[in-house]
């Protein structure tokens, strides 16, 4: 006869409850402050990084990128650092999402912005959709665009759907840059409040050799779509207004559909084709 061991209930308690309390816990040890708003802006572009990032990393760059495409001085752009947050991996979701949630209720109290555009990379989601919730439930009423790249969609250890099913809400227009079969396994799927533009097809081959190349794809491709005609910078409001548009302007999901999915592919000639 085989003995076999039970786990002691208590044994598992001990175990078990410290595990749930640290994925629960989100301690915020992070900045909270926004910029106040510079005198001519009525738009906020406000990026978040993800884990292992800083704003002096691909955010700084990707800001004067858009700064040298000829953004006008009705647009505040900034780079928010929760780096202290971003690292810890237990928590960072929930943290990520504390700290969008104070941001919502400082722009709801006491900024005026007329058009807020929020960009971010992987668990910098959960910033942006903590942000818009509060926003809203504080009476925002700002025209508000979401842009994902390659969001991480876990929120504890058992909540993989919760981004799927919750990334995009509140937004007028929200729109997911995804990679399919990246190795960070908690980022391949399609977002059902947002439309999905797949930009599989576009990795470079290099980048699928590298652990994590394939998941910052997202980030390489919008900054490369500055300046460009496909899907990615084009469908910003600030490039809208850097096109001499009368006024700040977004798709509309009539043109593409909250959870519908446009495939974007390489071109013999090396261009984007959708």
């Amino acid at each position: 006869m085989i003995a076999t061991r039970r786990t002691s209930p208590v044994h598992f308690v001990v175990l078990v409850v410290p595990l749930i309390f640290a994925v629960g816990c989100a301690t915020v040890r992070s900045p909270l402050e926004l910029p106040e708003p510079e005198p001519q802006a009525s738009s906020l572009l406000l990026i978040s990084h993800g884990y292992g990032n800083n704003p002096s990393h691909w955010p700084a760059r990707l800001i004067a990128q858009i700064r040298e495409y000829g953004v006008d001085d009705g647009w505040q752009l900034y780079a928010h650092d929760w780096s202290e947050n971003s690292l810890r991996a237990l928590s960072a979701s929930r943290a990520g999402y504390r700290i969008g949630r104070h941001f919502g209720r400082v722009l709801a109290d006491h900024h005026d912005y007329e058009v807020i555009h929020l960009l971010g990379h992987s668990l910098g989601a959960f910033v942006m959709q903590g942000l818009v919730d509060a926003y809203r439930s504080a009476g925002g009423t700002a025209t508000i665009q979401m842009t994902f790249l390659d969001p991480f969609l876990l929120r504890g250890w058992f909540g993989i759907g919760w981004g799927v099913r919750n990334f995009g809400r509140g937004a007028d227009f929200a729109e997911n840059y995804v990679v399919i079969g990246d190795r960070v396994r908690a980022t391949n799927r399609y977002l059902r409040r947002a439309h999905n533009f797949d930009i599989t097809g576009l990795v470079p081959e290099a980048m699928w050799e590298d652990q994590w190349g394939a998941h910052w794809w997202g980030v390489e491709f919008y900054r490369q779509s500055v300046a460009a005609e496909h899907p990615g910078f084009s469908l910003a409001p600030a490039a809208a207004a850097a096109a001499v548009a009368p006024a700040p302007a977004i798709p509309d999901h009539d043109a593409f559909s909250r959870g519908g999915v446009t495939r974007l592919t390489r071109r013999a000639d090396g261009s984007v084709d959708w």
